[in-house]
């Protein structure tokens, strides 16, 4: 079998840009954030199909368009 690359997403809980050593920030140490910044893959501007929280965390893993995501399940509609 080949070697597949290992993914993995970060989705951190309301962490700003502003306040990490990789976008200037000079109060706060952090290392590891910065490193994975440099050797990985990194997205300098992503938008949301999804105004609720709900809808666009639960899109991204399970591949669903976040209209089919409901605030309370999730529920797919097939046609």
């Amino acid at each position: 079998m080949p070697d597949r690359p290992n993914i993995v997403f970060m989705l951190p809980e309301q962490l700003r840009p502003d306040f990490l050593n990789y976008y200037g920030a000079d109060f706060i140490n952090t290392p590891n954030i910065d490193w994975v910044a440099n050797d990985g893959n990194r997205y300098d501007r992503a938008y949301s199909a999804s105004s609720l929280c709900i809808q666009a965390r639960t899109a991204l893993p399970i591949s669903v368009v976040s209209m089919l995501i409901s605030t309370g399940y999730i529920w797919i509609r097939y046609y």
